[in-house]
């Protein structure tokens, strides 16, 4: 999978990210997990990178790809309110591996 190139070719350039970002649409699931965890090591334009796994944390019907995205943005630390009342509500999931997913991430920002 290209992701994976980029991510272990540690690419850093605007291109690599632009392909990155526009990789979380995509509408395979398993290419979105891709781009999610080969995000986490882009701080180049982390505010731009925050917001867009943020919005597939909260919006995403892939719930790999959610879990992918809250542990992801919890390395990041500083997380926004939008992402911690979104965690809190996760932990009160029917869905055990979003629980279970919250847990972690709500964990990592306590590191």
């Amino acid at each position: 999978m290209a992701i994976y190139c980029l991510r272990d070719l540690e690419m850093k350039d605007a291109a690599s990210l632009h392909a990155l970002i526009e990789s979380l649409a995509d509408s395979d699931a398993t290419v979105r997990v891709a781009a999610v965890t080969s995000l986490k090591n882009r701080t180049d334009d982390s505010e731009r990178v925050r917001d867009a796994l943020l919005q597939n944390y909260l919006t995403d019907v892939d719930i790999k790809v959610r879990n992918a995205a809250a542990v992801t943005l919890a390395k990041f630390g500083s997380p926004s309110e939008a992402f911690l009342l979104a965690l809190r509500e996760a932990t009160e999931s029917d869905d055990s591996q979003a629980r279970k997913a919250a847990a972690i991430a709500l964990g990592l920002l306590q590191k």
